[in-house]
């Protein structure tokens, strides 16, 4: 299976030549072979829910539950500080 992963997604307006704002995001992205255990939809979509970290670790790219992790701990900081 090919997997598309992207990262640093930030979303951004565009002009067209006649003067019409657009929507575009810019990103990093990479792709990876994989080979998965089942061939059934369901058990494809179980496999790519438990190992996302894994895959975005591959490429280089933070992994979902590390910035899970970051938030939970600058939110943690700011409730101690009383923000």
């Amino acid at each position: 299976m090919d997997i598309l992963i992207h990262w640093n997604i930030v979303e951004k307006t565009g002009t067209t030549q006649d003067n019409q704002s657009y929507i575009f995001w810019e990103y990093q992205e990479e792709r990876i072979k994989i080979d998965v255990p089942t061939t059934d939809q369901s058990g494809i979509q179980a496999y790519i829910a438990e190992n996302t970290d894994r895959f975005f670790r591959i490429v280089g790219a933070p992994a979902p539950s590390d910035i899970q992790w970051k938030n939970d701990v600058e939110l943690a900081l700011l409730d101690l500080a009383g923000v």
